[in-house]
């Protein structure tokens, strides 16, 4: 069972593992990745998993803890053959307890985006530095009527990649420092001068400021691309493997990239 992406290139590795293992039979089955995870929990509790599933580092603790999975090292020693091949926070991502629960296919980092046309027609000739600079920056698009909300975010509760775009927030600011836990391993969310409190104020007052689009609080990853696509916001915060989309040739506009301000 798989979540609905690169079916083809899956099928694909099925039939040519089938034709090395001609006594092995696999049926593939997928779920929208926005239901994948409600899906399998229902699926685990009733006793109806499969033996063989995809899996996020979203959920393998959640999963693990209760015993819904089984460490791939043990019955597949020869996993840490891969190890060395796979990026560390990879890795660390597929591991829980000092056990290695499966093999990432996919691994990549969050990007700050920005549609390049749209700040030069505001008259700004670089991408910004600073959520300070976001924020003038969304203003000025506002104010002249470039666009009437500057920033969209994929913050559906079913969007996965909600976390990680808002802890990329909160690391972008202060070098990482307390950003989400201090000392004592509290967290950090309602310590004023904190990076997680000023990322929290930051969107409640671009919320109230119209900088930021009502939407993103129900909008997933496919609408926050094509709503890039179209001119409609300058910003956003998404995967980096969106960016070869966001930059064909028959996009609307013409958005750029920069690292997380």
């Amino acid at each position: 069972m798989v979540w609905s992406y690169g079916l083809e290139t899956i099928q694909d590795n099925i039939n040519n593992f089938q034709a090395a293992n001609p006594e092995c039979q696999i049926n593939l089955k997928d779920y929208s990745w926005l239901d994948y995870h409600d899906t399998m929990v229902g699926r685990f509790a009733a006793g109806d998993a499969p033996p063989l599933l995809y899996g996020s580092d979203h959920w393998l603790q959640e999963w693990a803890s209760a015993e819904w999975l089984a460490p791939l090292n043990e019955p597949f020693p020869q996993v840490t053959d891969y190890s060395g091949e796979l990026a560390p926070y990879a890795l660390q991502g597929m591991t829980y307890n000092d056990d290695v629960y499966g093999l990432s296919y996919y691994a990549d980092t969050i990007d700050f985006v920005y549609n390049e046309d749209q700040l030069t027609a505001a008259g700004f000739d670089a991408a910004p530095q600073s959520w300070q600079d976001v924020w003038d920056m969304s203003v000025a698009l506002k104010e002249q009527g470039i666009t009437e909300y500057p920033m969209i975010l994929a913050f559906s509760q079913s969007e996965g990649a909600s976390i990680e775009a808002m802890i990329s927030m909160i690391y972008g600011r202060h070098m990482g420092e307390a950003a989400l836990f201090d000392a004592a391993n509290q967290p950090t969310f309602n310590s004023e001068g904190s990076a997680a409190f000023e990322a929290i104020e930051w969107l409640r007052l671009a919320y109230e400021a119209g900088l930021l689009d009502p939407a993103s609080l129900q909008t997933a990853e496919i609408d926050q691309v094509k709503s890039m696509q179209s001119g409609a916001h300058t910003f956003t915060i998404l995967p980096q493997y969106n960016m070869a989309e966001l930059n064909k040739p028959e996009s609307g506009e013409s958005p750029g990239s920069s690292r997380s301000p």
